[in-house]
């Protein structure tokens, strides 16, 4: 343990001043009843055992101090040693705060402005953008996560395909698919890590540098963080922790992460501090103080643009504990957990780090950690203004979700629909998730609302560029599109209808199929069209059903994630591209059928099992379903 760490004796004075003078007694006033340093990393310890968390590191920062740096557990499973202040962890997302810092950086240098549109600076980088003569893909819509890029696919998230050093440029080039746009750039905002990929080629371009490079040498050695490297530092492996995922055995290697952040607790305390202070370091200014504000707010979005000063902003991420806001990112991997996290009213912050990915310590560490800080603090609720029940009720009806950040999501939302209801009971506003789950929409002002635990406005009603009504609730990556029920009800009843007769060919066919084999023992033969039109919608069902259930009772995301081939994927791809000639040949027996002499009924029903297998075959198409990839998805 370190407790008073500081980078002078002059800081450490400072901070046994703030001690003497505050410190222990806010300590003694805290929540959980703290009488000292020690009864905290008792009590952390204590959560770290009980959630099976191997190694956790944690530093607390007020003003331009780290107050306190605490080290617990082992550095893996296996190894027995002890985690220290130096020791590595992966820092998954959290890099994006690294980026968005690199951007912003560049950016009070003079080199471009957030809203210069990216094919001004590296136009070699193809975006399929429909909107793109009015509305270009900006600097800013890649920090906010408002470009409408999807986000990483799971062959780029996970990936074993390729070298694991290959360069930016590159990659890009393999995921061009990535960034065919789901709308139109600053309207919506859906986490893209792929975004940031395309960030960092943009680092690349315009430092001439290699991205590692770059930010080791201006980003983390200007912070004095030494331990920290973007990519593997020259000793491999050597001070790493290793991640877990729950269970005793470490989780495997992951290829895809050998470029990315890996950093201490005492350099993710010099990061936080860079926040607290509002861009200052032990060494002086080194962001404007107007740079560290605009991070933290989001204003691309329609959210943003109608008055809601919280959610995603430039690398920082909008949270609430407890209904007391904090600002930051977190980062979660295969093997790790992280966070820095900062109060800018109370000029406090920590940053914690964790050897495993179960995140079932996350939340009561951080509230141990908050209840520390922030002793005996209640957030103080603004005043909700009189509005009458039909102010209100403008408000309400069925919202559609949309913003999701994977085209293969949206299309299974028109199957399982994760919409909304906003209602009035009485004079209150409810929200009311698909689940039946409630909550109720308290008013700050016209528009603006928040959760009954939340300190200020979270959530908005407001209208797009198209006038259309949205809801809004960044806090949670959530938006939703005003609409009528009638047309995802629509979508669910076509689809159980198309899957009803689609699956109705198979019984028809194995009937048909006993009483004509009886038939046939009896001496009457059977016609090569009628038999191809009763196998061939069941063949076409059991192709494509039997490749999902098989792929499915298996592990799919481990499927997509290893990049490897096997039968089950295999199969599932020739099944979807099999369907779909199945469906075709379909529609072309049934114009023979029609030529024939056939009873009303039957023919009703052939085309009926004939437009189910189209339109399912139709979707598919419409979502890039046909010759699916798990793979290389």
């Amino acid at each position: 343990m370190r407790y008073l760490r500081s980078q002078s004796p002059g800081t450490f004075a400072l901070a046994v001043l703030i001690l003497v003078g505050c410190g222990f007694a806010v300590a003694g006033e805290s929540r959980s009843d703290y009488s000292s340093w020690s009864d905290l990393e008792r009590k952390l310890d204590s959560l770290r055992t009980d959630y099976d968390v191997p190694g956790l590191a944690v530093a607390l920062i007020s003003g331009d101090s780290v107050l306190w740096t605490g080290c617990l557990g082992v550095t893996g499973h296996g190894t027995g040693s002890p985690v220290t202040d130096s020791t590595l962890f992966r820092m998954g997302s959290v890099a994006k705060s690294f980026v968005s810092v690199a951007v912003m950086r560049m950016i009070e240098e003079g080199r471009f402005g957030l809203d210069t549109p990216l094919d001004e600076l590296i136009p070699e980088i193809v975006i399929d953008n429909p909107w793109a003569a009015a509305d270009p893909v900006r600097v800013v819509h890649l920090l906010e996560h408002s470009s409408g890029m999807e986000d990483l696919h799971h062959w780029e998230y996970f990936n074993t395909r390729h070298d694991p050093e290959i360069p930016t440029r590159d990659y890009l080039d393999m995921s061009v698919n990535t960034r065919r746009l789901m709308w139109r750039p600053g309207t919506r905002m859906a986490y893209s890590s792929h975004g940031y990929a395309v960030l960092r080629y943009l680092i690349e371009r315009l430092s001439r540098l290699r991205f590692e490079e770059y930010m080791n040498d201006s980003i983390l050695d200007p912070l004095g963080m030494s331990d920290s490297h973007f990519g593997l530092p020259a000793g491999g492996s050597a001070g790493l922790a290793q991640g877990h995922a729950g269970g005793e055995e470490p989780v495997a290697w992951l290829p895809k992460y050998k470029r990315s952040l890996y950093s201490s607790i005492r350099d993710m305390a010099r990061f936080t501090r860079l926040f607290v202070g509002r861009g200052l370091t032990v060494n002086g200014p080194w962001l404007s103080e107007w740079t560290i504000e605009r991070m933290e707010k989001p204003l691309t979005t329609t959210a943003g643009r109608a008055g809601l000063a919280v959610g995603y902003g430039l690398g920082l991420r909008t949270r609430y504990m407890d209904g007391i806001k904090y600002l930051g990112h977190s980062g979660n991997i295969p093997g790790y957990t992280s966070i820095f996290a900062y109060y800018p009213e109370h000029g406090v912050g920590y940053a914690m780090l964790m050897n495993t990915s179960s995140t079932r310590a996350f939340t009561p560490l951080r509230r141990q950690i908050q209840e520390f800080l922030l002793p005996e603090l209640s957030p103080r609720m603004p005043s909700s203004p009189a509005m009458s029940s039909e102010d209100l009720r403008q408000y309400t009806g069925y919202y559609r979700r949309s913003n999701y950040n994977l085209r293969i999501m949206a299309a299974a939302s028109k199957l399982i629909p994760q919409d909304i209801r906003v209602e009035l009971l009485g004079d209150t506003l409810w929200k009311i998730d698909s689940d039946n789950r409630r909550s109720q929409l308290i008013p700050v002002a016209p528009g603006l609302f928040r959760r009954s635990s939340q300190s200020e406005a979270t959530m908005i009603f407001a209208l797009d560029d198209d006038g259309n009504q949205i809801f809004a609730e960044p806090v949670y990556f959530a938006e939703y599109a005003k609409g009528s029920s009638l047309v995802p009800k629509g979508y669910s009843l076509l689809a159980i209808a198309c899957i009803v007769i689609a699956f109705s060919s198979v019984l028809y066919a194995l009937i048909w199929l006993i009483f004509k084999i009886i038939g046939r023992l009896k001496g009457k033969p059977i016609k090569t069209a009628d038999l191809l039109m009763r196998l061939n919608p069941a063949v076409a069902v059991l192709v494509l059903f039997g490749a999902i259930f098989i792929t499915f009772s298996s592990d799919p995301a481990e499927a997509m994630a290893t990049g490897l081939y096997d039968w089950t994927t295999i199969f599932l791809y020739i099944a979807t591209i099999a369907f779909a000639g199945l469906a075709i040949s379909n529609v072309v027996l049934l114009g023979v059928l029609w030529r024939r002499e056939m009873k009303r009924p039957g023919r009703i029903y052939f085309t009926a099992v004939a437009m189910a297998l189209c339109i399912m075959a139709g979707f598919m198409a419409y979502w890039d379903l046909i010759g699916l990839k798990t793979w290389a998805y």
